[in-house]
């Protein structure tokens, strides 16, 4: 390899430069030649002087940008750092020296490839949510006083999108964590690399955890809610009124419980069951009153209740 160090006589970064050539050719124990070119106004054209200091390998100017320029002339050449010297990661790229923010093959920096792993589990956990939208959507609307009306019909219609998007996205983010094959960097970066990549698996692993809570979260609202199951548990049912309504616009087991859950919570109602299966509820009141409550509080969660004309007990 032949390094050319090109420069006019008073200029002085040429030193600098020369000095920390040397430097890295050690370092990374390269079969180099440098040679340190003093440059008159006669030769600018023919040495492809583009300032002082002026640095090429084997010919060709460190700085890709400058490869094509014809401004030859005898003039300071100032780059783009700080000090207005070539920087290390320059000098490293043009003697062929991997480093940990290079890529020697593809021009592309390795990190995108972790960074679009970690896009894709991000994203395979928004899709989740997404898919689960229909059960936690509508309580979170009314929680700050927002009607839920036709919330929970919109997202179960794209639910099986969301899912498979979501399943999409754990699978891209699998394959670059553990298959894709980066390309080799410099022993320095083998360290950094090692925890870059525990990283991505791991967050990777969260997201798997996080994306099958949100797409079983209609079954686990089920599980872990007080719930519905267990017949009216303690209430007099002799001394109740069992008053059925039919009921339209639940999509899963979930909103059943949900919708339980706030009925439970009206004024005059002792005890309420709602079967998802027969689209139904089943209220327990010691007064005829509730039914209009009970409309009400079913429209505000998205869904719409309808007295049977004639009692049925359970």
């Amino acid at each position: 390899m032949r390094i050319r160090v090109l420069y006019f006589e008073g200029c002085p970064n040429h030193r600098p430069v020369v000095e920390s050539i040397s430097r890295l050719v050690q370092r990374h124990g390269l079969d180099a030649d440098i040679e340190v070119v003093e440059v008159s106004a006669d030769d600018v054209v023919r040495h492809r002087f583009l300032g002082s200091p002026t640095i090429q390998v084997d010919g060709v100017d460190i700085d890709p940008a400058a490869r094509e320029r014809a401004d030859f002339a005898m003039s300071c050449r100032v780059y783009g750092t700080p000090d207005g010297l070539p920087s290390e990661e320059m000098l490293l790229a043009a003697l062929g020296v991997k480093t940990c923010g290079l890529v020697l093959t593809s021009g592309r920096r390795t990190d995108g490839i972790e960074r679009t792993g970690m896009l894709a589990a991000g994203g395979s956990v928004a899709s989740a949510v997404l898919s689960s939208a229909c059960c936690w959507l509508p309580l979170l609307l009314l929680s700050f006083g927002a009607s839920a009306a036709g919330v929970s019909t919109i997202f179960e219609r794209w639910r099986p999108a969301f899912i498979a998007i979501a399943l999409v996205m754990l699978s891209i983010g699998f394959y670059l964590a553990y298959f894709r094959q980066t390309p080799a960097r410099g022993d320095c970066c083998t360290s950094r690399r090692k925890g870059g990549r525990r990283l991505q698996r791991g967050i990777l692993w969260l997201s798997v955890a996080l994306v099958a809570v949100f797409i079983f979260f209609p079954d686990l609202v089920v599980a872990f809610t007080d719930g519905q199951r267990d017949g009216s548990a303690g209430v007099a049912q002799e001394s109740r009124q069992a008053i059925v309504f039919d009921v339209e616009g639940m999509t899963c087991e979930a909103c059943a419980t949900t919708l339980r859950n706030r009925l439970m919570a009206l004024e005059g109602v002792d005890d309420a069951r709602v079967d998802y299966d027969e689209k139904r509820a089943i209220i327990r009141a010691s007064k005829e009153d509730v039914g209009q409550r009970v409309t009400e509080a079913a429209a505000r969660l998205g869904y719409k209740a309808a007295r049977r004309a004639d009692k049925e007990s359970d």
